[in-house]
């Protein structure tokens, strides 16, 4: 394999732009670490990496189909990674996002292995279509969850398929227990005696599945043995001003922070600031913010009906509630704020965070990608 290339086909590179973005630039690090004599080339739809990106490296070559509008930039991205492949023969195209896979599958009668890395709700509800059929011919078919791999085995004509599961890392050395920072609390009004639940997540229309409105309905009842708790919720966009209307609605003006945009540079400081992060979601594809604060020594409540319970490996590293019952969120909450919860390892920030870089650390990352492109070369 040391001389081999390898193209990687992605929709964003940026650091700090997203989710699929993340693990793109994760992979591409664990491919050069993985395979040292190995040559890369990343082909990335709708943006392109810094000049000054540490990604760069005399093993990396680079194309981008930003320039381009619209239609002419997905036309633009099929052809020319469709052209480049042919031209090139890699051993391997990884392609990051299930939308691509049509273009993908074209390079199948070629001498090339495809694979495919699907993150959630995207593929869940493939029925049929260009995607389905190319999918079903993919050689490896790589899910960042266990449920994602689930939903999509049953999906029509998917029996036999080489389904693998990879789950998303993090940035280990960004992610560190420590102090409420004084920054935070002077900023938003706030002690180190307070208690704080947190979420981290955009605030789209379309992510109104992150369970912030069942957190704030649980705020009344955890309010009369907690009241001096605040909910921070932290994130942008449309979805806030009807979150914004439920607080008013509860009276909850003073308990619950809005705290907008946070910065790459702010987040573990905001995961720091809480006392436990919360997010009981119900169409999370895995949740990377899980592992973060989990490294950040916080305890974190998910949702048991996605793709979140592998991010606390199944309730070892964290809570895992029904989204849909405020009663089993509010006494998951209850249990975390006064420290009685029956699983110890969730107050011992330290020891939190050795178990996460163990278990979805880069090293872990690289090893099971190594570990599933080998079984398809074999």
């Amino acid at each position: 394999m040391s001389t081999r290339l390898i193209h990687v086909w992605a929709p964003g590179i940026r650091q700090g732009s997203g989710g699929i973005q993340a693990f793109s630039r994760d992979a591409v690090r664990a491919l050069l670490a993985a395979y040292p004599g190995a040559r890369l080339h990343v082909h990335v739809k709708n943006d392109a990496p810094c000049e000054d990106d540490p990604l760069f490296s005399e093993r990396v070559t680079w194309s981008s189909s930003r320039a381009f509008p619209g239609v002419l930039r997905t036309l633009h991205f099929a052809l020319a990674g469709i052209l480049r492949a042919l031209l090139t023969r890699p051993r391997l195209v990884l392609s990051t996002h299930v939308n691509f896979l049509p273009a993908v599958h074209l390079l199948k009668p070629g001498a090339c292995r495809t694979a495919v890395v699907l993150h959630g709700i995207d593929a869940w509800n493939l029925r049929a279509g260009a995607k389905l059929r190319a999918l079903r011919k993919t050689d490896a078919v790589i899910s960042v969850s266990r449920f994602t791999r689930d939903q999509v085995a049953k999906l029509p004509g998917m029996e036999g398929s080489r389904m693998f599961v990879l789950p998303n890392t993090f940035q280990t050395g960004a992610f560190q227990p420590g102090p409420k920072p004084e920054a935070l609390l002077e900023r938003h009004g706030l002690n180190a005696e307070q208690p704080v639940l947190l979420t981290v997540s955009r605030l789209e229309e379309s992510e109104r599945y992150k369970g912030h409105q069942e957190v704030i309905e649980c705020l009344p009842e955890l309010r009369k043995e907690f009241p001096g708790l605040r909910y921070v919720i932290a994130g942008r966009g449309g979805y806030a001003a009807e979150l914004k209307r439920r607080v008013a609605e509860h009276g909850l003006e003073e308990a619950v922070i809005f705290a907008g945009f946070v910065p790459n540079s702010e987040l573990a400081d905001y995961y720091r600031l809480c006392d436990v992060f919360v997010m009981p979601s119900r169409g999370e594809g895995f949740g990377i913010v899980f592992l973060e604060a989990i490294a950040c020594g916080k305890p974190v409540v998910a949702g048991n009906a996605d793709g979140s319970a592998d991010a606390v490996d199944q309730g070892r590293l964290g809570v895992l509630v029904n989204p849909q019952s405020r009663e089993e969120l509010t006494e998951a909450l209850r249990s975390l704020l006064s420290g009685t919860h029956s699983n110890r390892l969730l107050f011992e920030p330290a020891k939190l965070h050795e178990e996460v870089v163990a278990q979805f650390g880069p090293e872990a990352f690289r090893r099971r990608l190594k570990a599933i492109l080998d079984e398809i070369w074999s």
